[in-house]
């Protein structure tokens, strides 16, 4: 492109510019009016002239059109500014620096605020992370009786002020026990006592949150694998227990599921049309380690078909086989599904196992299930025992010798449920141990030495309840050692509780009933308690090859499942048949009080009741004092004189009066207390210690032996249960009633006189029996109300 070049007057065609004369003034360019037909005009000079001056008036000629061309292409040249983009201003007025220096400063300013923010929040991290190393630090220092305890105290340390941390796991475990062992405890502890627990909404949506469907749930089994992985050998041993539970007739919709609950559901078996009245549960149980847990459940319409819960069993142990556990053995009762499903799995009694996947099963009934049948069966037939008859009858009467005494007893624990059983009491395995009891054994052995038990039948029933008492602590070990050698676990250091399941064997062999047409019976229970202890025997000889030196016999029950089922009829109020919805809400929970003792897997909490102190009902004594001017005249007797002829009665006065002279002894040790209340046990057996002989047991343990009392010692015990019985007769409802009655015997006590630095000694003993008596006799009819409520109503009608 041309450029215009500077005027120079040697060129031949040189373009001369005139200066032009106007002078033009800045106006304004938004008045600055532009014609379109104006034109610019410049002067040429000639070649000849030169440059004239700048006021010349000469006349300028027209541009030429080659120049006008050049113009117009400079005017249109590109410009090398990019559209759209405004030029930057490279100087700015004073006005424009101060907006930009604020700015500037805002900036500073935010990005300050910004750092002192997050210098508060790691502040208060800090001082929250100081403080719970501390309650850390102080809860580590603290001896707690148990993890829940712990628990417990430490959510009300690091709570105190409602955070929002999320509860851990155990905090969780913890406040689910204790809503499901009393919803309305729970509610009182939270909102009226100022104790940090969840809120009830938290609590539903955990419950909700655990969707555990019939059947196996793929889930739990993974995480019984991930347990599994960290558990050494020996703990992977175990039980597994099943047993079903009455439940009542419910329909409930869940939106979150979109199904209805309520009916038939087996699992992998299906679901049909038919309302679920029975819930079958399977729990899993340590052999060798306090742990359990529940795997499965399922909601049959009536007792689950022998042929579908024999799949079911194979298939819940083939799962757990994948899991990593040892499972080494079933547990049932007897129920008829339970009995047809062994048989399917080809079990027998001489060969109470089977096997899956090459690994041997062994199949066992419960203990406590079969003594209840056994009891069952005793009251309404006579039993063949070793080819002798043993009578319900001798029971009975032991009882109501022991009923009708005024004083002692030697069977607090027995009641009329225990001799008279309902339709509940029947299904109740408590009350069946009891009666099989050593208690029972040796009153009716006193009895039979005091000649107020004598029928021909009862020798052979106190043979017969002493050796099923003593094979029940066989079956029934919770320790290696015992000072009671029948209570042993199963061991070749024991080589007597072998032997006596090897007997035991034998004595079920021949067990039979009388029926009334004189034709021997044998029930089902005869062969169960024959089975489950060839089971046992060969489940101990099996773990031996295995390594393991001893069983624990209480572990190879179901008491770990009728504890669970407790709980279910816990939580669904007083009803006995619970709702199908407990089964499901409350399957993961820890057990509580039940039908048998509680198994060594949960921890139970005992609450100590402390004794009031006799300054706190002082303001009552003005109350009371009406009772003062009562007539006692029947109490002021003196004790009635002991018969000639010894009687159990004399023998529980003898036996309770040797247990405060333990009791005495062991918190005193005073030596001039023992020469007053005890004698020698190198002097011979008196007739009214025939109790006391009868429940002493050999042992290696000399201090377990009972203590024989003195014959003063007797006497007083005797006065003083007297005095007991005719004050409550006549004023049971007083206040301060055994203040009362440790005054009188103190009173009227003749017999039994100790000396004045052992006065102390005497107020304990006094205050420990009337203490003793108190609870008991009171206890014993409370429970016999409700009987005594029956007979009247039958008397009525």
């Amino acid at each position: 492109m041309s450029v215009p070049q500077m005027f120079s007057a040697e060129e031949e065609d040189i373009l001369h510019v005139t200066t032009p004369k106007k002078t033009y003034e800045k106006t304004n360019p938004t008045t600055l009016k532009v014609s379109s037909n104006e034109t610019i005009h410049f002067l040429t000079p000639t070649s000849s002239q030169s440059l004239q001056s700048t006021s010349s008036n000469a006349n300028s000629p027209d541009i030429t059109p080659k120049t006008r061309s050049l113009i117009h292409k400079i005017i249109e040249f590109p410009s090398t500014i990019e559209p759209g983009i405004k030029p930057k201003k490279l100087f700015s007025n004073t006005s424009s620096n101060t907006n930009i220096l604020i700015v500037h400063q805002k900036k500073l300013l935010m990005s300050k605020r910004v750092t002192i923010c997050k210098l508060k929040k790691n502040l208060i991290s800090s001082k929250l992370q100081n403080k719970h190393n501390k309650s850390v630090n102080f809860m580590n220092l603290l001896k707690f009786p148990s993890q829940d305890s712990k628990t417990f105290v430490g959510m009300q340390i690091s709570r105190h002020n409602m955070s929002t941390k999320p509860w851990s796991q155990k905090e969780q475990q913890f406040a689910l026990s204790l809503f499901y062992k009393s919803p309305s405890a729970y509610k009182f502890l939270r909102n009226s006592k100022i104790i940090t627990l969840p809120s009830l909404t938290t609590i539903k949506r955990w419950i909700g949150s655990s969707n555990f469907h019939p059947g196996f749930n793929t889930t739990l089994f993974k995480q019984l694998k991930i347990k599994a992985d960290s558990m050494t050998i020996q703990e992977k041993h175990c039980t597994l227990v099943f047993d079903e539970l009455k439940i009542k007739n419910f329909l409930e919709y869940s939106k979150y599921l979109d199904l209805v609950e309520g009916y038939e559901d087996l699992g992998p078996k299906g679901r049909t049309n038919k309302l679920a009245g029975q819930a079958m549960v399977f729990v899993i149980r340590g052999l060798y380690s306090s742990w359990k847990m529940p795997i499965s459940y399922f909601l049959p319409a009536t007792s689950v078909k022998h042929q579908i819960l024999s799949e079911l069993l194979v298939e819940a142990i083939t799962q757990l086989f994948k899991c990593g556990f040892i499972v080494k053995a079933l547990i049932c009762d007897q129920g008829v599904s339970n009995v047809a499903a062994f048989k399917d799995l080809k079990i027998t009694k001489e060969e109470p196992y089977f096997f899956v996947e090459s690994r041997k099963i062994f199949a066992l009934f419960d203990v406590p299930h079969i003594f209840k049948n056994l009891r069952n069966h005793l009251i309404k037939k006579d039993f063949i025992f070793e080819d002798k008859q043993v009578s319900f009858k001798d029971i009975k009467k032991t009882y109501e010798l022991d009923k009708n005494s005024s004083t002692s007893r030697a069977l607090l624990h027995i009641t009329d449920a225990h001799i008279s059983p309902g339709p509940f009491q029947l299904m109740s395995c408590k009350l069946a141990l009891q009666l099989f009891s050593n208690r029972v054994v040796t009153a009716m052995q006193t009895c039979i030495m005091t000649g107020q038990l004598d029928s021909q039948t009862a020798p052979q029933t106190v043979q017969m309840i002493k050796k099923l008492n003593d094979l029940l602590d066989c079956l029934n070990s919770s320790s290696l050692f015992n000072s009671n050698p029948s209570k042993c676990a199963l061991s070749d250091k024991c080589p007597q509780q072998l032997e006596l399941l090897e007997k035991a064997k034998g004595w079920f062999k021949t067990l039979k009933t009388v029926s009334p047409n004189q034709k021997n019976t044998r029930p089902v229970c005869f062969d169960g308690m024959e089975w489950t202890i060839n089971a046992m025997i060969l489940l101990f000889e099996e773990q031996k090859k295995n390594g393991y030196q001893y069983l624990l016999t209480r572990r190879v029950n179901s008491d770990v499942i009728e504890n669970m089922f407790s709980v279910f009829r816990q939580r669904g109020g007083y009803n006995r048949t619970t709702f199908r919805m407990n089964v499901k809400s409350s399957l993961m929970q820890p057990s509580s009080l039940s039908n048998c003792e509680p198994d060594d897997d949960t921890h139970l909490f005992n609450s100590d009741i402390n004794d009031l102190s006799g300054n706190q009902f002082e303001g009552e004594e003005s109350s009371s004092s009406s009772y003062s001017s009562l007539s006692l005249s029947s109490i002021d007797q003196e004790p009635e004189e002991l018969h000639c002829q010894i009687t159990l009665e004399h023998c529980s006065n003898s036996y309770f009066a040797g247990y405060l002279s333990k009791k005495c002894y062991d918190k005193f040790k005073c030596v001039n207390c023992a020469n007053i209340i005890s004698q020698p046990d190198d002097n011979s057996f008196k007739e009214e210690e025939f109790l006391i002989f009868c429940r002493n047991y050999d042992s290696s343990t000399n201090g377990l032996f009972l203590k024989r009392p003195s014959s003063c010692f007797t006497e007083f015990v005797s006065m003083a249960q007297q005095i007991i019985k005719k004050t409550v007769e006549k004023m049971p409802e007083k206040k301060k009633i055994r203040k009362f009655i440790c005054n009188k015997i103190k009173n009227e006590n003749n017999i039994c006189i100790f000396s004045e630095p052992c006065q102390d000694h005497y107020t304990y003993i006094i205050e420990h029996l009337v203490n003793c008596k108190l609870l008991r006799d009171f206890n014993w009819k409370s429970k016999n109300f409700k009987t005594k409520r029956a007979e009247k109503a039958k008397n009525n009608i």
